[in-house]
């Protein structure tokens, strides 16, 4: 399964990446949408530029593949 986006921000989820859309991230169906969550659009889109869209998709991508911890005693 692959997570991927439009620049136009929205987060799709599916079995097949187009040609076109930008990939998130790729895996097991239920860890995508427990990274993604109730999230269906990427933050920070619409941007300014084209440039400002490509930094938030990519910041976003860092944030979906970074280490998660389980907080004790929270």
């Amino acid at each position: 399964m692959y997570a991927y986006c439009y620049s136009s921000g929205d987060i799709h989820v599916a079995a097949d990446l187009p040609a076109d859309a930008i990939m998130l991230m790729s895996g097991p169906e239920a860890i995508l949408r427990k990274r993604i969550g109730s999230n269906r659009r990427v933050p920070g889109i619409p941007a300014e530029d084209h440039v400002g869209e490509r930094q938030a998709i990519d910041q976003f991508k860092r944030f979906l593949m970074a280490p998660r911890w389980k907080v004790r005693g929270a």
